[in-house]
């Protein structure tokens, strides 16, 4: 395997020609994400029975990421293109409703906004920032129930634009009345990670956990990091949270884009030291939504997300909604490669020793006995995906091969940074576990008779834990 960050790449139109999306698949796709932000059930259900069907041919394990909306607020909907609100001039905003009978209210824009206590959470002086940004504006006035607001940048206001209020405390729940019910589908889906949206704090981990426990399900929290809060509460979040994502748009447009960068560092290496898998996301090649190669400051943005220590990089509209996805692809593919054989790369220090649980040392030392035997490969057997986790996050210069008997740990592991996976049936014995794990090499090419191997596990057929390191050397007898 030449290359070891994931590629998260977004399901849309733009891959919904079954031969598009299977050389996406080729061309690199790790994980697919549905995006609950659009879409109705029936289509994310058509692609990802697609996707699996495509994976299965191809030999290749595509995990799912299923990303809930969250409270996401935006305009409702505007007559075409648009409404042309002036800077300088002023407009009401009518909060809870999704078209106006009227547009224009005492010779002023009015826009719909679909987020029902916008009038309660800001008062005069709170800034609100339409697309992005593009458009800002600033409240002047709340009077029954109407936001009547200064506009410090116009434009062209357009149909269900998002729009931020930074430095406004957000009254909404993290998780809405819709993403209940998306996330009970995406639990019928079987999704392999669930993505929440706007985090605040570690109770709304918590809170969509509970939630997907009383569903029978077994899905891992990604916890998306866009809202100041968010960052303020890093450290506690990131210890609840099974991963996290850098979600760059609505976060830059939060806390300015001038903080990104630093910030983006600081999410990866708090997550790398609790072996969390971290994801960077949005805009990463954004031109090539319309363009067949992005530009050299996108490929610097990819590659630095690599040197920063990311387990994957993600595509949002390069292959959701752009005119070239499959390029998308091979070109992160690309970046990613070249990156990864940089002498700039530096690989994540694990943290202080004396934190370190006790599978996270074994995982530590597995790495480090592999590296002095010089290892061909490590294989970590997993009952949850959780071993296979720990040893990825000590970035082995070798192939990591994860077995399980689980087909949704199967699936989680499509996300580990270098890890590859084959599913095996329960074993309760070491030396059951010896043979399955020299087929699985033999069988993928991983390591021939010979080879040096080292082998991760807990005691066998069961949850115990990772707490054994085996070095082996493929078609020496098996004792028992």
């Amino acid at each position: 395997m030449t290359r070891r960050a994931k590629i998260v790449a977004t399901l849309g139109p733009a891959l919904d020609d079954r031969e598009k999306l299977r050389a996406a698949v080729e061309a690199g796709i790790d994980v697919v994400r549905l995006n609950f932000s659009h879409g109705d059930h029936d289509t994310h259900a058509r692609r990802l029975e697609t996707v699996r069907e495509l994976g299965q041919r191809l030999g290749r394990n595509v995990g799912c990421l299923a990303d809930l909306q969250g409270p996401k607020i935006r305009l409702g909907m505007l007559p075409d293109p648009g409404i042309e609100i002036v800077t300088g001039g002023e407009v009401y905003l009518h909060p809870g409703v999704e078209e106006l009978d009227a547009y224009e209210s005492e010779g002023l824009p009015a826009l719909p906004v679909v987020y029902e206590a916008l009038a309660d959470d800001v008062t005069p002086g709170s800034l609100m920032l339409i697309d992005d940004g593009s458009l800002r504006l600033v409240a002047s006035r709340v009077e029954d129930g109407v936001v009547r607001a200064r506009v410090v940048a116009g434009g062209l206001a357009k149909s269900r634009k998002g729009l931020n209020l930074p430095g406004v405390k957000v009254s909404a729940p993290c998780l809405t009345e819709k993403d209940i019910e998306d996330l009970e589908f995406a639990n019928q889906l079987g999704a392999d990670w669930v993505a929440l949206s706007f985090v605040r704090t570690p109770d709304d981990i918590m809170d969509v956990r509970e939630r997907i426990k009383a569903l029978n399900g077994e899905s891992p929290v990604i916890a998306k990091l866009e809202r100041p809060e968010a960052i303020e509460n890093l450290t506690d979040i990131i210890d609840v949270t099974d991963a996290v994502m850098v979600a760059r748009g609505d976060l830059g447009v939060e806390i300015g884009p001038e903080r990104v960068p630093a910030i983006q560092k600081e999410i990866i290496a708090e997550a790398n030291a609790e072996s969390r898998p971290v994801i960077t996301a949005t805009e990463m090649l954004d031109s090539m939504i319309n363009s067949p190669r992005p530009t050299r400051a996108e490929a610097s943005d990819v590659a630095n997300a690599i040197f920063d220590g990311t387990d994957a990089v993600m595509l949002s509209g390069e292959t959701a909604a752009g005119s070239y996805p499959v390029e998308a692809v091979r070109t992160m593919a690309r970046i990613v490669e070249v990156a990864e054989r940089s002498p700039h790369l530096i690989h994540p220090s694990p943290p202080p020793h004396s934190e370190l649980s006790v599978s996270r040392v074994v995982a530590q030392s597995a790495v480090q006995v592999a590296r002095d035997v010089q290892a061909t490969a490590i294989v970590a057997f997993s009952m949850t995906g959780w071993s296979v986790q720990l040893v990825s996050k000590m970035r082995p210069e070798m192939p990591l091969v994860g077995l399980t008997p689980s087909a949704r740990a199967h699936g989680r592991t499509a996300l580990m940074w270098g890890t590859e996976a084959a599913l095996v049936p329960m074993k309760d014995r070491a030396q059951e576990l010896l043979q399955a794990a020299e087929k699985v090499l033999l069988d993928g090419n991983w390591a021939a008779t010979g080879d040096t191997v080292v082998m991760v596990t807990g005691p066998p057929g069961s949850l115990g834990g990772t707490s054994r390191i085996w070095v082996h050397r493929v078609g020496d007898e098996i004792i028992h």
